[in-house]
């Protein structure tokens, strides 16, 4: 097992959802597995810089095979996540592809300030290369010592039949990129006249969203009015009224208007017109229990077996999406 295949995982200051991956490599069959990193020692400024603040921590994701294995268990505050053996699921290890991720992390990184903060208080060093410029280097060590509290070994793995697996694991390291704070001061005597010219240019970043402009017809002291209509991606809904007015010469004109079905967008948990990461936060939590959605963002979340319930399901189907695995959601199949 390696972190991100071995290899360092660059990230800036106030990224949101880096990714922290698992590999695998000639798998066994597998019953129960849980990974965990060391959180003191050396291991003490990673558990400070993933647990900075409430919103940190994101999520994980785990692929079918292990996510079948049962119910997941998370401590991100201690750094450790696992699905203990059942005795009755197992994941065939050559159904997996060697050096794939089979487990990945979703973190905010915190703000450069609070970045410098635990770097500092943990002791951690200030590098700086050609290749990567200025950054701090915070570890990602797997805890092989320390035990969980029913006796086992944080970093656990078992086999057919509840058999320990002895793994190789390769630890990694996340390494922070901070700002150069190197500066270059030139002097010199310019003698003469110039004349500058400035360029403005505007750059307008629209929203998904069309808007008919309202129209307003006068003829004598008649006054007709249409209104606004405004069409959003993934809530296909008509809106209509019933209104009734007399202009001045009493005349009386209705408007009826009529609520149509609800339309969903699969994935799209926040109901803003596209699918990301963010809706696999949103989702994971509404899962959790600690958020309410919507009546159109129920809608939209329920993705995978499409069967009016939220579940690791769903949750594994849009993540599936959004890596690449499959190119379409199950429920825009059904």
């Amino acid at each position: 097992m390696a972190v991100n295949n071995g290899e360092k995982i660059f990230v800036t200051p106030e990224q949101k959802y880096a990714k922290i991956p698992l590999n695998l490599y000639n798998a066994p069959d597998t019953e129960g597995i849980t990974v965990a990193f060391k959180t003191d020692g050396e291991g003490a400024a990673t558990q400070a810089l993933l647990n900075a603040s409430s919103d940190t921590y994101q999520s994980y994701y785990a692929v079918d095979e292990f996510l079948n294995l049962g119910s997941w268990e998370e401590n991100p505050k201690g750094l450790s996540w696992g699905v203990p053996s059942s005795g009755t699921q197992k994941v065939t290890g050559s159904n997996l592809v060697n050096g794939d991720a089979f487990f990945t992390l979703f973190y905010n990184i915190p703000d450069e300030a609070t970045v410098k903060s635990i770097a500092a208080a943990n002791g951690l060093e200030l590098k700086h290369d050609a290749e990567h410029g200025t950054y701090y280097e915070f570890p990602l060590v797997f805890e092989k010592e320390k035990l969980n509290n029913k006796g086992g070994k944080l970093l656990d793995w078992a086999g057919t039949n509840n058999t320990k697996v002895n793994a190789v694991y390769v630890d990694g390291s996340l390494i922070v990129k901070m700002e150069d704070t190197t500066t270059t001061t030139t002097t010199g005597t310019t003698t003469g006249t110039t004349t500058g010219t400035t360029t403005t240019v505007t750059t307008t970043a629209s929203d998904a969203t069309t808007t008919a402009a309202d129209s307003t017809t006068t003829s004598g002291s008649a006054t007709t009015t249409s209104a606004a209509a405004t069409t959003t991606s993934g809530n296909a809904e008509t809106t209509t009224g019933s209104t009734t007015g007399t202009n001045d010469a009493g005349e009386t004109s209705t408007t009826t208007t009529t609520k149509g079905q609800l339309v969903p967008l699969y994935g799209d948990v926040n109901v803003n017109g596209q699918v990301t990461i963010v809706d696999v936060v949103l989702l994971n939590k509404a899962i959790a229990g600690k958020v309410d959605l919507s009546e159109q963002a129920f809608l939209n979340a329920d993705c995978g077996n499409v069967d009016q319930v939220l579940d690791e399901h769903d949750l594994n189907a849009l993540m599936q999406y959004l890596v690449g695995i499959v190119q379409q959601l199950p429920g825009e199949a059904k």
